[in-house]
């Protein structure tokens, strides 16, 4: 999503410049959809989960807009661990009953 949301930081050259030379289309995004037809299947709290870590992205990603109206690949990289954290936080309050 990140790609896909916002214009490469650095043009002249970074550690994401080779995510961002070939387009990406919105067919290869199939698989999210995939992820939560799966997660109907393996319970409410799955489904729970992956809403949740699509609302975390795309906050990022809105606040990446707000700052500085771009994303480089440290900031990709940032965005999946803020996702990861988000995640393992909202599993253990899920779970932790």
């Amino acid at each position: 999503f990140g790609i896909k949301a916002l214009p490469y930081g650095r043009p002249q050259g970074g550690t994401g410049l080779a995510f961002f030379r070939d387009p990406v289309l919105t067919k290869d995004f199939w698989s999210i959809g995939l992820l939560f037809c799966a997660s109907l299947f393996a319970g409410w709290g799955f489904l729970i989960l992956n809403i949740g870590g699509t609302l975390l992205v795309f906050l990022t990603l809105r606040w990446y807009r707000n700052k500085i109206q771009c994303i480089t690949g440290d900031m990709l990289g940032a965005m999946i661990e803020i996702t990861e954290a988000g995640l393992f936080l909202c599993a253990a309050a899920r779970w932790s009953v």
